[in-house]
């Protein structure tokens, strides 16, 4: 029997099991937000049996935080949520800003859940070499 309420959401990471042996699907904003937080501090290539899983964005944590630093790390993160994150839109500008007294970049993630319409932000807080960048 087709139970509309139950397709409408998506399969969660990772993996596991309900109590009736089905897939367990997933669909808490805490959930999501968990993910992107993964796929964003895992490096791509770094986890054997999915390769495709992370994001490439350790080449930017040296760089000033200039339009192309933004750009750069805007992009990556972007391919990465769309191709591994299907529960969310993305359609909105990315937030960048320096923390310098942590060495840290902050990055707002404002983002769309498709089966509720709802709008959510996920702060992603990268580190970066101490000492800072010049």
């Amino acid at each position: 029997m087709y139970d509309e309420a139950r397709y409408a959401r998506d399969v969660g990471y990772p993996f596991r099991f309900d109590a009736d042996c089905d897939l367990a699907l997933d669909e808490d904003e805490n959930v999501i937000d968990q993910a992107l937080i993964l796929i964003t501090f895992t490096p791509a290539g770094s986890v054997i049996l999915f390769l495709e899983l992370g994001c490439d964005i350790d080449f930017s944590v040296f760089d000033p935080l200039e339009p192309a630093t933004q750009l750069a790390i805007d992009t990556s993160l972007r391919m990465a949520f769309e191709k591994l994150e299907p529960r969310v839109f993305l359609d909105r500008e990315f937030i960048f800003d320096e923390i310098p007294d942590a060495n840290e970049l902050l990055v707002v993630v404002p983002y769309m859940i498709k089966n509720t319409n709802q709008m959510w932000n996920t702060r992603l807080t990268i580190p970066r070499p101490v000492g800072g960048v010049e």
